[in-house]
């Protein structure tokens, strides 16, 4: 890790780094994956490009942020269609639209536009274009897959339309996960808060308010 991590502070670009950082890469430690993953950004070596692709995969959220800075740096454009599709990862949606933005990424139709919007946290930008948003963002929870659709329920969330309260109560009684409750139900709208502590009486949870949980509030967007 210490080893790594020097690689990183101190901005050591030599080439002889890269093969066992690559390999880092895979350690059990998602601190040593961290930095292993900067620290070939500041190496900037094409023979990482790859690996830090599937970098934007780690299970661990401050890795994939280090990963995509590290594509940023290097700035091969193969990384820009993995990046594209890693929009939809809440987590990472500061330094994923500072990437594309330096690859000279713009998008080119209107799922990567309004994934662009909600990474961007632009709320007067989905609501100017909200029958395109509400498509997109409800074609995202139907994928089945758990980013977009964690992704496009904070973004309704963060937009704070009244008129999509039953689609968003209707997926937590069918997708509910406990993270989906711990967002509704500290996002200060009463019908979802109700909706969050049916859903935990339903599957066995005891849930309560947490002050300053980072999640989102209803309508923050729209500030």
């Amino acid at each position: 890790k210490s080893a790594a991590m020097a690689l990183e502070d101190l901005k050591i670009k030599d080439s002889r780094a890269v093969n066992p950082l690559i390999a880092a890469l895979k350690d059990e430690a998602y601190d040593i994956r961290k930095s292993a993953a900067a620290a070939l950004g500041e190496i900037e070596d094409s023979r990482a490009v790859d690996p830090l692709i599937t970098a934007l995969k780690d299970k661990d959220y401050n890795v994939r942020c280090a990963a995509i800075s590290a594509l940023k740096n290097i700035g091969d454009k193969k990384a820009v269609k993995p990046l594209v599709a890693a929009l939809t990862d809440r987590h990472v949606f500061r330094v994923i639209t500072e990437a594309l933005s330096a690859l000279g990424w713009v998008p080119a139709s209107d799922s990567d536009r309004i994934h662009l919007l909600v990474a961007k946290r632009n709320g007067n930008g989905l609501r100017e274009n909200w029958a395109v948003t509400k498509k997109v963002l409800l074609n995202d929870i139907e994928s089945n897959k758990y980013s977009p659709i964690e992704n496009a329920l904070f973004a309704f969330i963060g937009i704070g339309r009244d008129e999509i309260i039953p689609v968003l109560t209707d997926k937590i009684n069918t997708k509910g996960t406990k993270i989906m409750a711990e967002a509704y139900l500290n996002c200060g709208n009463e019908r979802l808060e109700e909706a969050a502590r049916d859903w935990a009486a339903r599957h066995g949870y005891t849930i309560s308010k947490v002050q300053g949980f980072a999640s989102i509030t209803w309508g923050e967007w729209s500030k």
